[in-house]
């Protein structure tokens, strides 16, 4: 029994168990195997613990049945376990192996960002197997590092050169082993440039900026003005595609503003470009009132751009302007009369780059005009040199008829009479007429005057001092409104006339010494000046004999004894000295009668008779008298003043209309030329026309060619030009084919014989 005991002690006493390996380094991502030698028993199997814990646990790694060790994720501590294997057959029998843990090997598998530029940064290694604790090694110098997770590391770092820098991760102790090297390239700094660099916009202008980017593959930008993303309302707005607008008030901004680019991946790099700003284009779209009243005007410009201190010129002429606004400016002024009727409108802008607007066309009118501006214009064009804006308008406030009367209330414009001892050249003369036609504001009086000249003709052709025709144009002036007998005398008693007719010196008959009187202007004034050479009805057309043979409205023999009437003439006596018989040449007064050398016997003169023995100033009277009451002098005048003035073929109703106005002027005086000049234009056929709107009965005959001086100054008036006292004008109208003052006598001859035929529109061939 006792041997049983022994032998059976001794079994369990010889049983061992042997582990192996007994030690062994393991990473935290590794596994060991363990394997176990158990002797002296039937029963090998073992219990497998880790730290006294069976199979082990998650904090101290676990082990399975077949000895495989697998480590927890995380170092336990201390970082070495113990791994047993005991018996099953016997629990004191048991083995035991020391496991050693460790970190394991990082690997870096990319380093961000890749677009490196100097600087400071933060670096993101990114790979696997990273602990808590591990470091980045940069240029294998330790940089404070930020755990992320097990695949990410950061760290801000700086990187001061542009070369290649390499990382290394390495895990904290006890570990394996660092990580392969991870290397990048750092580039210079990142540099913006902008294009162009400087540039000078208006406001409201638009420039496209470009922004060049080196040392980086990460081209955005921010685009930015006066450091303002995308720039606001004062200074300008630029969209993210490098778009700039200026401001249209670019007051606020002195002048310039600068554009930026930003980097978006380093917001110090930046370029800038210069911007010099000038004041916009300004743009006018409106006025308001529509239209502008004549004289006194408060009217707003509605627009853009308009920068302060803009100007606005109505016309051609500054106003007094206020702005408002970029859209707004209040004008308060004066406006003119200006062609048309109508007047550009502009705005500019001053300095910086100072600009002027588009014109705007608007409209100019008087207040409740009497008259429409188209009626105010043709009616000029008939009773003046010409329609000028500042004649239309007036026209147009006073009415025809007040506008009439007004000019026949102006005093005479004249012409520079010579001294005695010098004359002054007929082209100065011509000069004067041009400057007078243009600026005078006698008008009416100039026209009517002209009309005259063209019918009692004094031609420089043969009259070529200034001395004599001076007085002679301006007695026409000054009888062109007046009496038609006042006229008819003082036409007759002019020395120019005297002189171009033949009437000075004429002396009664001596037919002893073969002396007889000079028949010109006696002829002349009948034929050309008054009556022509048929007996005319009211209407203008001939007086017929049974065979149709017009009869004559003087005969030879009337001719023959106002030759007789017309002596006893001579120049006016010299300053200072007396009359003689037959006085020097002398102008400035009419000629004086010389009593002795006059034909006192019977005259008879169309029909009516002159007693013997009157003075020489009484037969002229009586004579004149005689023409003057002649029926034929009424159509005769009435005629060529239509044809001057409105219309080269009047029908038979205007002229016998004018010819009644020539008759009696409504307060039953004869020969009033104002009343006939102002029939002439006011009678219905004159004013047909003024309503284009208006069929014209008359169009078939009406109006006339205009002759080339007044073409000439009907141009020069409605474009309101200037003419100086020495002007070249006249050598200007020759080539046009009329000479100012000289008259051709085919023209009076044409003139006088003119019958109630249709006539070419023309008179000038």
């Amino acid at each position: 029994m006792a041997k049983f005991v022994i032998a059976e002690l001794d079994i369990h006493n010889s049983q061992t168990v042997i582990v192996s390996p007994t030690t062994a380094t393991v990473s935290l991502d590794g596994t060991q195997q363990f394997t176990k030698t158990v002797t002296g028993a039937t029963n090998t199997n073992v219990t497998w613990a880790v730290n006294g814990i069976n199979g082990g646990n998650a904090t101290v790694g676990t082990i399975n049945t077949s000895g495989l060790y697998t480590p927890p994720a995380a170092l336990p501590n201390p970082v070495s376990v113990i791994v047993r294997a005991t018996s099953v057959a016997n629990t004191t029998k048991f083995a035991e192996a020391t496991v050693n843990l460790r970190h394991p090997t990082p690997t870096t598998t990319s380093v961000e960002p890749t677009d490196l530029n100097i600087g400071n940064v933060m670096l993101i290694v990114k790979g696997t197997k990273f602990y808590t604790g591990a470091t980045i090694l940069l240029q294998n110098s330790a940089v404070s590092t930020q755990f992320i997770s097990s695949t990410e590391l950061r760290a801000a770092v700086s990187l001061p050169n542009a070369q290649q820098y390499c990382v290394i991760v390495q895990n904290p102790a006890p570990a394996a082993a660092n990580s392969s090297q991870r290397c990048f390239t750092v580039r210079a700094a990142i540099r913006v440039t902008t294009s162009p660099s400087t540039v000078t916009l208006r406001g409201g202008a638009s420039r496209t900026f470009t922004a060049s980017i080196a040392n980086t593959n990460t081209t955005a930008v921010n685009w930015t003005v006066n450091g303002v993303v995308g720039g606001n309302a004062t200074v300008g707005t630029i969209t993210t595609a490098g778009n700039y607008t200026a401001p249209m008030n670019i007051a606020a901004v002195n002048g310039s503003v600068k554009v930026g680019a930003t980097s978006q991946k380093d917001g110090n790099a930046k370029g800038e470009s210069t911007v010099t700003l000038q004041n916009p284009v300004p743009t006018i779209s409106s006025i308001n009132p529509s239209v502008l009243p004549l004289g006194n005007a408060n009217f707003t410009i509605v627009g853009n751009g308009f920068a302060p201190g803009a100007t606005v010129n109505v016309g051609g002429s500054p106003m007094p302007a206020t702005v408002n606004s970029l859209t707004s400016i209040t004008v308060t002024g004066t406006t003119k009369p200006s062609p048309g009727g109508i007047a550009a409108i502009t705005v500019a802008n001053p300095a910086p780059g100072p600009t002027t607007s588009t014109p705007l066309i608007a409209n100019i009118m008087p207040a409740n005009p009497k008259v429409s501006y188209t009626a105010a214009k043709r009616f000029l064009e008939q009773a003046s040199w010409g329609a000028s804006p500042t004649e239309i308008f007036r026209v147009m406030q006073l009415g025809f008829d007040d506008w009439l009367t007004e000019q026949k209330n102006l005093a005479d414009s004249t012409y520079t009479m010579p001294t005695p001892n010098g004359d002054i050249p007929v082209f100065d003369m011509q000069s004067e007429f041009f400057k007078n036609a243009m600026n005078a504001r006698d008008q009416l009086r100039q026209r009517v005057a002209f009309a005259l000249h063209k019918t009692f003709v004094v031609s420089a052709v043969e009259i070529d001092k200034t001395a004599g025709l001076v007085p002679y144009q301006r007695l026409l002036l000054r009888n062109a409104l007046g009496s038609f007998r006042t006229l008819l005398k003082d036409i007759t008693l002019d020395v120019a006339m005297g002189q171009y007719l033949d009437m000075v010196d004429n002396d009664k008959p001596n037919p002893a010494k073969g002396l007889f009187p000079n028949e010109n202007y006696a002829r002349e004034i009948m034929q050309l000046f008054t009556l022509g050479t048929t007996f005319l009805r009211a209407d203008g057309s001939p007086l017929r004999d049974p065979n149709g043979v017009p009869y004559p409205s003087y005969m030879e023999a009337d001719v023959l004894d106002l030759s007789h009437v017309f002596t006893g003439w001579t120049y006016p006596p010299g300053k200072g000295k007396g009359s003689n018989n037959h006085n020097n040449e002398n102008y400035g007064m009419p000629m004086v009668a010389v009593e002795s050398n006059h034909d006192t016997t019977m005259k008879k003169v169309l029909g009516r008779t002159i007693p013997a023995g009157l003075t020489t100033e009484q037969d002229l009277d009586a004579a004149l008298q005689i023409i003057y009451e002649h029926p034929n002098v009424a159509p005769f005048l009435s005629l060529r003043l239509i044809q001057s003035m409105v219309t080269s073929n009047p029908s038979a109703a205007y002229l016998m209309r004018v010819n009644a106005a020539f008759n009696n002027n409504g307060q039953g005086q004869r020969g009033d030329l104002f009343a006939v000049v102002r029939a002439v234009l006011l009678d219905p056929e004159a004013r047909a026309g003024d309503n284009p709107a208006v069929p014209n009965p008359f169009n078939a005959f009406a109006g006339h060619m205009r002759e080339p001086v007044l073409s000439f100054m009907h141009i020069l008036k409605g474009l309101e030009g200037t003419i100086v006292q020495d002007n070249p004008i006249e050598s200007d109208l020759e080539r046009m084919g009329q000479k100012v003052f000289y008259p051709p006598e085919r023209l009076q001859l044409l003139l006088a014989t003119h019958s109630r035929a249709r006539q070419p529109r023309s008179l000038w061939a």
